[in-house]
């Protein structure tokens, strides 16, 4: 039987495992108190997130009563289900966490049908997964790392004008069932996540409202990015714009140390190598940044806020209401889940 991770509520217990199923990794587990009630979880997802019954029990030591040798878990503190699920809380189906918000939120029954779908891809840097005007053969959601868009014009010249990481997912046309894009999409910073082949994802969204809702939402939040990346631009010095796409960035990969080069800088803002140089070091003497070959460490994050177009705060908070509704919905709906299971 595979091994469940539990959630804490409470002191050490004292418990084995009533009965398993190896193929579906479904359990029951019966749990007495020492002194009086008894309380049976009748199902564990096999994603490892024990259902609501366990917050029933009173912080004694119990037993669980069957004929498998007794183990002792140490439970630490008590989460609300309320809360959203946190990252590695749900795996697919080859046991890989799960930290995309998209996937964290969906309620257990739609998340059970995509899981045999998830298939685990390493994203290196500079990848590219689709380019314009050719079908799409996958949808991406990512658990780490960060994808850039990419329009691309006739003359070879680039500029991005969107980003995704953990919180959303690409291409956004399949969210419509179109299977062509007409943006490039390139790793720009290195991770990890799952891809859904696109016949199984559109016969996923035909039986998961939820989950097409979804979609549906955070294309809309991609829309008004684009939308707010293409006037700032026009509109926005190049300081002003490099400091919105590394506030950008180092929302999505939680991080104050970016690897990226001089061009790829100069691609993504589509501009040239030395207006970029000039600039990053315009911010370094600032003490804003840390510019050195082949990365960019941020020194000073408010520093940064104030010397970014008010783009950037635009954008935090399409994506900040994004995912509010998501936190919103997973609380919720795990605390629905544990209370039928």
């Amino acid at each position: 039987m595979r091994s469940h991770r539990l959630s804490g509520f409470g002191r050490a217990f004292h418990l084995k495992c009533a009965r398993a199923h190896a193929v579906d990794c479904l359990a029951d587990y019966k749990v007495s108190e020492s002194v009086r009630s008894e309380h049976t979880v009748k199902y564990v997802p096999p994603y490892g997130v024990f259902p609501l019954y366990f917050s029933l029990i009173a912080r004694r030591p119990c037993i669980v009563e069957t004929g498998i040798s007794v183990r002792r878990w140490s439970l630490r503190t008590a989460r609300t289900w309320r809360q959203p699920l946190r990252p590695g809380e749900r795996t697919s189906g080859t046991g890989k966490p799960v930290s995309n918000s998209i996937l964290l939120s969906l309620p257990d029954a739609e998340y059970r049908r995509i899981r045999p779908h998830l298939q685990f891809v390493n994203l290196p840097h500079h990848e590219n997964l689709h380019e314009p005007g050719r079908k799409l053969k996958f949808a991406y959601f990512l658990n780490t790392g960060m994808i850039s868009l990419i329009l691309v014009g006739r003359d070879g010249k680039s500029v991005e004008i969107g980003v995704t990481g953990k919180e959303g997912f690409t291409p956004i046309p399949l969210a419509i069932g179109l299977k062509i894009s007409p943006h490039r999409a390139i790793v720009q910073v290195a991770g990890e996540g799952f891809r859904v082949n696109v016949a199984a994802l559109d016969k996923l969204l035909q039986s998961s409202p939820l989950f097409q809702a979804t979609l549906n939402r955070y294309a809309v939040v991609q829309g008004l990015q684009v939308g707010q990346t293409a006037g700032c631009n026009r509109l926005h010095n190049l300081e002003q714009r490099l400091s919105r796409w590394l506030l950008l960035t180092q929302d999505r990969v939680d991080s104050g140390s970016l690897e990226i080069t001089h061009d790829f800088l100069a691609s993504m803002l589509g501009t040239d190598r030395p207006s970029v140089s000039l600039t990053a070091n315009s911010l370094q003497k600032k003490g804003i940044i840390e510019y050195m070959y082949g990365g960019v460490k941020i020194l000073n994050r408010k520093k940064l806020e104030r010397s970014a177009c008010e783009c950037y705060e635009v954008i935090h908070q399409f994506d900040g209401e994004f995912a509010r509704q998501l936190d919103q919905r997973n609380g919720f709906g795990a605390m629905r889940s544990a209370r039928s299971g």
